[in-house]
């Protein structure tokens, strides 16, 4: 259990510096000077973070289970 909630917590802390840095791409996006290498990079980081997202899910599910 507790190395479930220290994956959790890492996973947390990795989404947010991603959500951070999509936060600043999306910005050149919008201003129109991203480079192509930008953009792919976007793309990558928007796909890294829904799967991020759904293995905090999955981990918060596991310790609601064994909790109960």
């Amino acid at each position: 259990m507790k190395k479930i909630m220290s994956l959790t917590k890492v996973l947390k802390n990795k989404l947010k510096r991603n959500k951070e840095k999509l936060k600043d791409i999306e910005g050149l996006i919008n201003d129109s000077t991203a480079s192509n290498a930008q953009k792919q990079e976007y793309i990558r980081l928007k796909a890294t973070i829904e799967t991020i997202e759904d293995i905090i899910d999955l981990t918060e599910g596991i310790m609601d289970n064994e909790n109960t």
